[in-house]
């Protein structure tokens, strides 16, 4: 006679069932193209040239008075050391995907740090309560402009073109008064 497995019972199956209720309603809220893998190589756009090395742009939200910041203001927004926009509204920072070439140019440029000390800044300062959610890491750069899109008081981070490709909706923000192709600007990667 052959045994049966027991059946799993309903508490151990919540929390599963909870967390890819989660997930599914993460990937949901990203938009039609989450889950896809991030292009964010570096590479050119297809059938252009990037002229020199890639740079990371900084995206809001078009309702979003702010037009021109400092690399340190932005700094200290994507660190959440500010959390909340000059005209009111809690910071939302949408981060670009893990191993493309706009998060590394911030870890090198904004963050000065690695991945790790990333997560780690981060972890301390929700056990600390400083803050009461890690930053939504999209899967595609297109997905951080969606988000961006769609939150008013979003800041987000891709490469150069990538807002445009995407199909926008959104504005990109000056740094220090300059545009990404200007000479100096801050955010460009090697």
């Amino acid at each position: 006679m052959r045994r049966r497995a027991p059946r799993p019972s309903a508490p151990l199956l919540a929390p599963a069932i909870a967390g890819a209720l989660a997930l599914a309603l993460a990937l949901a809220a990203l938009g039609p193209g989450a889950g896809r893998v991030a292009r964010g190589d570096g590479d050119p756009p297809p059938g252009g040239e990037r002229p020199g090395p890639p740079a990371v742009v900084v995206i809001v939200h078009p309702a979003n008075p702010a037009q021109d910041l400092d690399v340190a203001a932005i700094a200290r927004i994507a660190r959440a050391d500010v959390r909340t926009w000059p005209h009111g509204p809690k910071v939302a920072i949408i981060l670009p995907p893990v191993g493309s070439a706009a998060r590394r140019i911030l870890l090198e440029r904004l963050y000065v740090m690695t991945e790790r000390e990333l997560k780690r800044h981060f972890v301390e300062k929700l056990y600390g309560g400083e803050v009461s959610e890690y930053p939504a890491t999209a899967h595609t750069e297109a997905g951080v402009v969606r988000s961006v899109a769609r939150i008013e008081s979003a800041i987000g981070f891709v490469l150069d073109g990538e807002a445009a490709a995407a199909g926008a909706g959104v504005k990109v923000l000056r740094i220090g008064g300059k545009r990404p192709e200007d000479p100096g600007y801050p955010l460009r990667g090697e």
